[in-house]
């Protein structure tokens, strides 16, 4: 392994990590300041995981949800819910597949990002995770009736997420860090 190739690779692990403290002390924070119900929070914690998935593909972003879901349980001592670590790595997951298909289709360099965190948070926050709070903390609810709720919210937190990091990645220097034409 070239020198080029490991300075690549340790500084990607390094974004990854900050990109893991980052989620992990905004969705803290979200669930302190932002928490109006028990079906109704408002979290922007699924930014970086999406991030991370757009710049550095869909493993990194795979590890930075799951590992970002698992810290963020241990951190506020909650037991981890394994369909709710399912679906923060499938956020990162979708969002690195779809970003890389978008590469390779040439598509429009836009609408692949905003396809990527649409797609993202419609698998991981109103699929997957809906159903694992219905399974483990809302069993005689009805999965309909949490995603209808959890759909409007959602639906306010991607658009919010999409201009935020339409607007992120048009920095150079964020950027810089990406393997892919962004």
């Amino acid at each position: 392994m070239s020198r080029e190739t490991r300075k690549k690779r340790i500084l990607k692990l390094s974004v990854c990590a900050m990109l893991i403290g980052i989620s992990v002390v905004v969705g803290a924070l979200c669930r302190t300041y932002l928490t109006f119900s028990v079906f109704v929070r408002i979290t922007f914690e699924n930014l970086p995981i999406i991030l991370s998935g757009i710049l550095f593909g869909p493993v990194y972003g795979l590890v930075v949800g799951a590992s970002t879901d698992l810290i963020s349980s241990v951190i506020s001592s909650q037991d981890i819910n394994p369909i709710i670590t399912v679906g923060a790595l499938s956020v990162g997951l979708v969002s690195g597949l779809v970003s890389e298909m978008g590469n390779m289709l040439r598509a429009n360099k836009t609408l692949k990002k905003i396809i990527a965190v649409v797609s993202a948070h419609f698998v991981g926050c109103l699929i997957i995770k809906t159903f694992g709070l219905q399974v483990y903390y809302f069993p005689t609810t009805s999965f309909w009736y949490l995603f209808a709720i959890r759909a409007g919210v959602y639906a306010f937190i991607c658009v919010a997420e999409t201009f935020i990091i339409l607007r992120l990645l048009k920095n150079k220097f964020i950027k810089g860090f990406s393997n892919y034409e962004l």
